[in-house]
């Protein structure tokens, strides 16, 4: 990975950091009850959970799918460097 691809990978992180707590913040000031701004802000948090959970099940189920066909391209690597590496 290039300098430029983990510096824009890292700026953009911190954008997304940033942006989080300045609408937390902003939810804070805004003229609603105290307790209404924490029910709003728990109800946020927990679908902010059920949403990563389920990206998570989806990466896994994506590994799980795709482990033959990294299994599969692995082993025909090595065949083609043991192949190259007899014939000289």
């Amino acid at each position: 990975m290039s300098a430029e691809q983990t510096s824009t990978g890292s700026g953009l992180k911190t954008f997304l950091a940033g942006a989080a707590i300045g609408a937390g913040i902003a939810l804070l000031y805004a003229p609603q009850a105290g307790k209404e701004t924490r029910k709003y802000l728990g109800k946020k948090a927990k679908a902010l959970k059920d949403k990563a959970q389920g990206a998570v099940e989806n990466a896994q189920e994506f590994i799980n799918d795709h482990k033959g066909d990294v299994a599969a391209a692995l082993h025909a690597g090595k065949e083609v460097a043991d192949h190259v590496k007899h014939r000289r």
